[in-house]
């Protein structure tokens, strides 16, 4: 399918879009102007959410189609309300906030289509996603077993571990974000493994845990990604510095090549929670646009689809 692209004469209408907003420096007229796929890569300060919002509303005003829309996803609640903040404020730019189209973060956009009716499917009604809870369950649950009690008795790093069992991949591999697992053949494995198991039916876990029962979608029902690819044939990701390993692996499984992706975010800024080697992440790709705070740069080049 083809995407309407912004072309110069667009950028004029961004006077009345976002009255006060200057975007006629080169740098912005790139960004806005880019079409295919991209990685753009922005200094502190440069704008980036501000000119992705921009570029939406210019998508919002051309786009033809009732039955496939724009995916905008975030690492936060506060970049995604700041882009619905900008879109609400003109009734074509409002268009984006419903059907077909999704604005939100990975998280929610995961349980949305992925974990939540791979659950579903599986005759599991989820009560709660959230680690704490999870962990106060867990650890009530685990420390029942009187082997599992002592040894938490005489090891404080128990309790977390337990706490943090989560799903791993598409098969549901048993692990902890929290510390490391006693070998299977221990006595306490079972112990664990079914802790986990009877909290899954119960419907209360951690938030990675989606992450793998989307991988264990995927698996079971290859086609879901090109329903995917057909119902977002345009996707934008910001704040992509923050994006994990497993994010990241997860994301490149959601969309074949058909999709056009743009990816915004700025490396000086990035936070690394898994503790992840940033080298191992593919943003900002060899080529893209580079932003030192929108005055100015280099010419930009473009990524390969």
């Amino acid at each position: 399918m083809s995407i309407p692209a912004i072309t110069p004469n667009d950028l004029a209408e961004l006077k009345s879009l976002a009255p006060g907003l200057d975007f006629t420096d080169a740098e912005r007229q790139a960004v806005l102007l880019a079409t295919g796929t991209w990685d753009i890569n922005a200094a502190p300060g440069s704008g980036k959410t501000t000119v992705l919002a921009a570029k939406l509303l210019l998508h919002a005003r051309k786009w033809p189609y009732d039955q496939r829309g724009i995916c905008v996803l975030s690492h936060t609640t506060v970049a995604r309300d700041e882009i619905q903040k900008r879109l609400a404020a003109t009734p074509d730019g409002a268009r984006l906030l419903a059907y077909p189209h999704f604005i939100g973060t990975i998280h929610s956009f995961v349980d949305r289509f992925l974990a939540l009716p791979a659950l579903r499917s599986s005759g599991i009604t989820v009560d709660v996603i959230d680690d704490d809870v999870f962990a106060q369950k867990a650890i009530a649950l685990a420390i029942k077993n009187t082997s599992v009690w002592g040894w938490a008795k005489n090891n404080v790093g128990v309790k977390p571990m337990i706490g943090g069992l989560v799903y791993r991949g598409p098969n549901l591999e048993l692990d902890s974000e929290n510390g490391t697992l006693p070998k299977e053949s221990a006595k306490t494995y079972p112990v664990l493994a079914n802790v986990k198991a009877e909290l899954s039916t119960a419907g209360v876990f951690r938030f990675a845990d989606m992450f793998a029962f989307a991988e264990y979608l995927l698996a079971k029902c290859p086609d879901v990604k090109d329903h995917l690819s057909r119902r977002f044939p345009m996707v934008y990701i910001d704040e992509m510095q923050d994006t994990s390993i497993e994010q990241e692996a997860l994301l490149d499984k959601l969309f074949n090549a058909s999709v056009l992706v743009q990816r915004f975010g700025d490396v000086n800024q990035r936070i690394l929670s898994s503790g992840a080697d940033p080298s191992q992440l593919s943003f900002p790709a060899a080529a893209a646009l580079n932003h030192t705070g929108f005055r100015g740069g280099s010419t930009p080049e473009r990524i390969e689809s």
